[in-house]
């Protein structure tokens, strides 16, 4: 399949996504809309209404599909408005669906089994929302959408209750698989979802379209390196867009001008790539606090598997140039096995970011600058701990010795996929699955992986060592108990620790930034940037 870029002397041949990259003001999305102009394309545009509604139009299916195709044609001709367009659409689907549904019912009526039922768009869609959202499920009845959530004991809620990003797959995945355009052109695929949710479905819906080719058109440099076998297409404002070359760099202005438009500095250097999302989280405000010179930008990508990626791809000089990368991931409840060996990934030495609140050397430096005697600070300390221990058992620790099964268990049910690469012989794809699963550790030997990780948690409870219990213990639900030691409240314990990283030059809080910093060089990368 060929596409021409206006702009750019050659077709982009292949079946891979294209990603359209550039800063915000570039011209993307006009960009994008030539190219709709100039051959048959869906066109998802970035206002996009996502308001599903709790009652789906009764309508013909004739109806729904003219309904359908004139909104589509204002979206079209007026794609910086918002054309609500989510209700005939799924009136679309509900309409396509139950006529299919009414076809296999006269079949079995007349004593005629299906060979197979009919996969509909609604069908298709529903799948793809059941493997993007783990634990929930779609349904429509009775022309009304309800979600069912078995994290929540098997609640259900309607739609006018789903997030905004579970909205936006449903909206998204109705329009991909409805269309009949071979090329699906998305501006700003990002939006409404988290950074690792957005990789997590447009993979997903990539892989049940094999028949279209995917236009992204963003100026998320994370999410268009996440685009596996992608042509990228530089745009820069009142310039003729670029295509990079496979295996050539981007260049390091362009990739300032990307992500400066979208989360730092351009002065930047050095970039930090930390889990979680642009917010005020005590992880995320210790981190800025360290991180604070101007040639380091944080950027907050997700869960750990997005900073490993982020920190491959800015390593990797075939893809960025001009910057350093460094990725953060907390150790939380991973076996070794999977945080060993990461290239420039700075595993923590504790459980998580919060860890280092209730750290002794930070507890004392804190307890010192509020005004506690030197000699009384141990004793505060180990109550402190004790705390800790009372607070951690129980409940907290059976949970942490659920999750980390968990985790092994799944890490160790995952090599079976991994190592299945030939994907041309389903019999053979079949057999080598069904052979390799039973064989698996986790499920052979599942009690006594159990029993190791009881057996870790059991230790780092009873160990006196405060490094130990830091190790396996999560150490946000301790903050409070160790400010309270001091006599503080949790917020005021983190805003001195924050202060004390701010203040190096304040004679009022110099021992303390001095003391803070010396605390946690061990635990975090460089704090400055090499200039």
């Amino acid at each position: 399949m060929t596409i021409s870029i206006p702009g750019l002397p050659d077709q982009i041949e292949g079946l891979g996504p294209i990603v359209i990259l550039g800063a915000n003001g570039s011209g993307k999305t006009r960009l994008a809309v030539e190219m709709l102009n100039a051959g048959n394309a869906e066109f998802i545009p970035a206002l996009r209404n996502i308001a599903v509604p709790d009652q789906i139009p009764n309508w013909t299916l004739q109806t729904a599909t003219n309904e359908l195709k004139n909104r589509t044609n204002q979206r079209r001709h007026n794609y910086w408005e918002l054309v609500p367009d989510i209700d005939a659409l799924f009136g679309k689907l509900w309409s396509s669906h139950a006529v299919e549904a009414m076809r296999v019912y006269e079949q079995v009526s007349q004593g005629v089994t299906p060979r197979d039922l009919p996969e509909t768009v609604l069908t298709k869609t529903k799948e793809l929302w059941r493997v993007v959202f783990p634990g929930r499920s779609i349904e429509f009845i009775d022309f009304t959408a309800r979600v069912k959530n078995e994290y929540l004991d098997d609640a259900s809620y309607t739609a006018k209750h789903m997030s905004d990003g579970e909205r936006t797959g449903l909206y998204l995945a109705g329009r991909v698989f409805d269309s009949t355009n071979p090329v699906v052109i998305v501006d700003e695929p990002e939006t409404h979802f988290h950074s690792r949710l957005a990789v997590r479905f447009w993979d997903a819906l990539e892989s049940l379209s094999p028949e279209k080719r995917f236009v992204y058109v963003t100026h998320d440099l994370s999410f268009a390196l996440s685009r596996r076998d992608s042509s990228i297409v530089l745009v820069r404002p009142n310039q003729s867009p670029e295509r990079i070359a496979p295996g050539a760099s981007l260049p390091s202005e362009d990739v300032a001008a990307i992500l400066g438009a979208a989360s730092f500095s351009v002065y930047a250097s050095r970039l930090i790539f930390c889990e979680g999302r642009e917010e005020r989280s005590l992880d995320q405000e210790l981190l800025r606090s360290w991180f604070s010179d101007r040639h380091t930008a944080l950027i907050p990508v997700g869960g750990c598997e997005n900073v490993k990626r982020c920190t491959a791809a800015f390593q990797t000089a075939s893809v960025v140039s001009g910057f350093a990368a460094i990725g953060i991931v907390d150790r939380d409840h991973w076996p070794d096995e999977m945080l060993s060996g990461l290239a420039n990934v700075h595993v923590l030495p504790v459980h998580e970011i919060e860890s280092l609140y209730v750290l002794k050397p930070v507890y004392t430096a804190i307890a010192l600058q509020t005004g506690h005697k030197e000699g009384d600070i141990e004793n505060l300390y180990m109550n402190a701990f004790s705390g800790f221990k009372k607070q951690m058992s129980g409940t907290l620790a059976n949970k942490l010795i659920c999750e980390r099964f968990k985790a092994r268990s799944m890490m160790l049910l995952e090599r079976p996929f991994a190592s299945t690469a030939n994907f041309d012989d389903r019999a053979l794809l079949r057999n080598n699955l069904i052979t390799e699963i039973p064989r698996s550790t986790a499920v052979l030997e599942s009690e006594r992986i159990w029993c190791e990780e009881e057996e870790i948690v059991t230790n780092a409870l009873e160990s006196d060592d405060p490094a130990i219990f830091l190790r396996i213990m999560p150490g946000k639900p301790l903050i409070g108990t160790a400010a309270a030691t001091l006599g503080l409240s949790k917020q005021r314990y983190c805003e001195i620790l924050k202060i004390g990283l701010g203040s190096p030059s304040d004679p009022n809080y110099q021992a303390l930034h001095n003391a803070l910093e010396n605390a946690l060089a061990d635990y975090l990368p460089l704090r400055r940037a090499s200039t």
